[in-house]
């Protein structure tokens, strides 16, 4: 049965395909440093975004809550009263989910620029890193 190499040529070296490998790591590790730091910031932003969204969540309820208590206990029979005290109830909620749309905005903003930010500077110390840790080439040159 025939293998995947040709005649005359040998096994490729574990050992030199492992040199390969780790002569690359550290031009990989500023990469992956930024990218750990860059989730940290996205996922504390978007834990600030999510805890507001869930405080403004809990006044709409606790205010819709409020209106229903006034418009069944008889406090709002009025119409005119009642339609005023519900106009301001949602002028109050559209405040709300327009506060909601633009920390929204803010935050995938600042996300962008978590994941964007450095990018230079990754590169400019990835081969720094590169060129610090570079492994001679000792195979003969062919000729």
């Amino acid at each position: 049965m025939a293998s995947g190499r040709s005649r005359g040529q040998s096994a490729p070296d574990p050992g030199e395909a492992l040199r390969s490998f780790l002569a690359v790591v550290p031009a990989m590790v500023p990469a992956a440093r930024h990218g750990f730091h860059a989730q940290d910031r996205v996922l504390r932003d978007m834990e600030q975004f999510t805890q507001h969204w869930i405080d403004r969540r809990h006044e709409a309820l606790r205010s819709a809550a409020e209106l229903a208590g006034r418009l069944s206990n008889g406090e709002l029979a009025d119409p005119a009263a009642a339609a005023q005290a519900i106009g301001a109830w949602q002028q109050e909620s559209a405040q709300r989910i327009a506060h909601d749309l633009r920390e929204g905005s803010e935050v995938a903003m600042r996300c962008a620029s978590h994941l964007g930010r450095g990018g230079a500077e990754v590169g400019e110390e990835a081969l720094s890193n590169a060129a610090r840790n570079a492994v001679p080439d000792k195979r003969k040159p062919r000729g």
